[in-house]
């Protein structure tokens, strides 16, 4: 291959979206614009080969909300292409919903190199700090271009970006500055394509272990002796935030735990709890609205954020006893109330180590304990009533379709 900056720009482009599908990237949106051509084009050849699926977007914002969905979707990191300056405005939106939700989306942003920084050159900002304020990482190939990079400048990035993922799922901000010219002869494309294909489509990278790299997921002894699953207590399950790979092992986690203590289970809309899962009460937000006072209990196991009900957040206000709120490898602060210990390592770490901790808790399956069965006798009534009242003018309304619709 050619020195040249143009086959430099493919060239590094290819590798750099090839090493990112060897972390588990299989999704790419690509939006219009000529300072993203080398990446467009690298992605448009690793699509040809079945490497990389690419989706087309003409709008940045539209963009960063579809690689959302597919991340959600598929429970595996995305990609977002743009060109750069206000393109990149255009993914703060996305990049908050990504932040908030524990998605992880790379947004890679083609940039100016530096020597056009600050001089008035078209479509020329300081970019790579627009998206510093929600984004897990924000990082920056050779400010002077991207022909400039090295093997190992390619590879140590996309382990950082693996690194980030399996810490802390969310947003990433990859800025790449592009020297031009920024297009490359049919020759020199076909010349770094066989380059390519020899010495790096199928070549194996000493990346992270994925199943041997873990944090300290433990609990102390004395944590878990402030719990007592023998004890009245209740499960709130707010939205889901882990991976969709992961929300069988969550449920199964969920299963375990709930049949140990016989706990009631308030579940959130989204919060993926199976709908066959013992113990979940129906209606538990008006309950709460009703009778405020109707939850007599010690402890209470908070899974995941707070559900947007503002009666659900009284209540943990004024709750006196024992609350511990456990997230699906979310380092962030989750509780507005402040009124729990937060453990980051999921559910199914934590119901593994209370196991392993007390074996007094091993094959229980306890019945469901008297505050389950007040509670979820009166979700029916509430159920009863309401389905009375929904079908008294048989007309269709968007309240009975609300109902009708999960039925089917």
């Amino acid at each position: 291959m050619t020195s040249s900056i143009e086959c430099q720009n493919f060239f590094r482009s290819l590798q750099l979206l090839n090493l990112l599908t060897k972390i588990g990237v299989k999704n790419l949106i690509l939006c219009p614009g000529s300072r993203s051509a080398p990446l467009a084009i690298a992605a448009g050849e690793l699509n040809k080969i079945g490497i990389l699926n690419v989706f087309n977007s003409i709008d940045e914002r539209s963009a960063g909300f579809h690689s959302l969905g597919i991340s959600t979707a598929s429970g595996e990191p995305s990609l977002v292409v743009t060109t750069s300056g206000t393109a990149v405005a255009n993914l703060l939106p996305a990049a908050v919903e990504a932040d908030k939700s524990c998605k992880s989306i790379i947004f890679i942003t083609a940039d100016r190199p530096l020597r056009l920084k600050n001089c008035g050159s078209n479509q020329t900002v300081n970019q790579e700090e627009f998206l510093n304020s929600v984004c897990r990482k924000n990082i920056s190939t050779n400010l002077n271009g991207l022909h400039q990079s090295s093997d190992d400048d390619i590879s140590c990035l996309v382990e950082i970006v693996q690194k980030q993922i399996l810490e802390a799922p969310g947003p990433i901000h990859l800025n790449v500055p592009f020297e031009k010219p920024l297009d490359i002869s049919s020759d020199n494309k076909r010349r770094s394509l066989k380059i390519f294909k020899r010495f790096c489509k199928n070549k194996t990278y000493q990346f992270l272990d994925v199943d041997k790299y873990n944090k300290n997921t433990q609990f102390s002894k004395k944590d878990f002796k402030s719990i007592n699953l023998f004890d009245p207590g209740i499960i709130v399950v707010g939205p889901y935030q882990g991976s969709a790979k992961d929300l069988h092992t969550f449920n199964r986690a969920l299963e375990k735990i709930q049949a140990i203590s016989g706990w009631p289970v308030l579940a959130d809309p989204v919060s993926g709890v199976s709908s066959d899962l013992r113990g979940l009460v129906e209606n538990w937000e008006l309950i709460l609205k009703k009778n405020k006072n109707i939850i007599k209990c010690d402890q209470i196991l908070r899974l995941g954020p707070l559900s947007s009900s503002k009666d659900l957040e009284k209540f943990f206000l004024g709750f006196e006893g024992l609350q511990i709120l456990i997230k699906e490898k979310n380092s962030k602060k989750l509780d507005p109330t402040k009124k729990s210990f937060e453990y980051e390592f999921g559910l199914n770490n934590f119901v593994k180590q209370l196991l392993e901790e007390f074996s007094s808790y091993q094959m229980i399956n306890k019945p469901l304990v008297n505050l389950a069965k007040v509670l979820l006798k009166e979700g029916k009534e509430i159920k009863k009533i309401m389905r009375q009242q929904t079908y008294l003018n048989k007309q269709i309304t968007e309240f009975e379709l609300a109902n009708f619709v999960p039925q089917l």
